[in-house]
């Protein structure tokens, strides 16, 4: 039983050491207008499907070009107990050139980062770079 247990935290352990994938920080271009996408990301992102039950998906700013969103544990004191405090961030940086918009998203909230950036290739045509 604890060779399974450690087997597990091992895993975990170096899974999140995992390296990044090479594309990660590059901007992903679309055809739209800044102000556009960004209400856009301001629409999908409180969808995110998160255990509402452990977390809560803040707001925290919101500025012409960008939009940070942070998840937290700290109103749960159980899953505070079990898992200490628990903060993920995802920041939206925008900047349009040339008819297009450029997004980037960083922050260790990686599973918000993903689903934003599918939800807006639903809305908007991704313009392919080199």
């Amino acid at each position: 039983m604890q060779k399974a247990f450690f087997i597990v935290f091992l895993v975990a352990i170096l899974s999140a050491c995992a390296p990044a994938p090479s594309d990660a920080g590059k901007p992903v271009v679309y055809k739209a207008a800044q102000d556009e996408v960004q209400r856009a990301i301001l629409e999908v992102a409180p969808n995110h499907p998160y255990n509402r039950d452990l977390a809560v998906l803040r707001l925290l700013s919101v500025r012409p070009g960008e939009v940070v969103y942070q998840l937290d544990n700290a109103q749960n004191v159980g899953s505070t107990f079990l898992f200490g405090r628990v903060v993920f961030r995802a920041v939206f940086t925008l900047y349009s050139a040339g008819g297009v918009t450029y997004v980037t998203g960083s922050g260790s909230y990686t599973d918000l980062i993903e689903f934003v950036f599918k939800e807006l290739d639903k809305r908007f045509e991704r313009v392919r770079q080199p």
